[in-house]
């Protein structure tokens, strides 16, 4: 049978006395330049097909998805 590990507890207590190094932020308005907005592509519907019907869904993954 196996075992219940424990888990390590002195990483997660050695991370509480690690002194966080706070960077300060740069202006970034000079170097980024937007160039123009563009919508995300569409997703396409959903087709249901019907588990009994193996030959339309194979058709489906081969034309349509082009998986097999």
């Amino acid at each position: 049978m196996a075992e219940q590990r424990i888990p390590n507890m002195k990483r997660d207590l050695m991370a509480k006395k690690k002194p966080l190094e706070v960077v300060e932020p740069i202006d970034t308005d000079q170097s980024v330049v937007t160039v123009k907005y563009e919508l995300p592509v569409g997703k396409s519907s959903i087709k249901l097909v019907d588990p009994e019907n193996m030959e339309e869904l194979v058709r489906l993954l081969h034309e349509e998805a082009k998986v097999i």
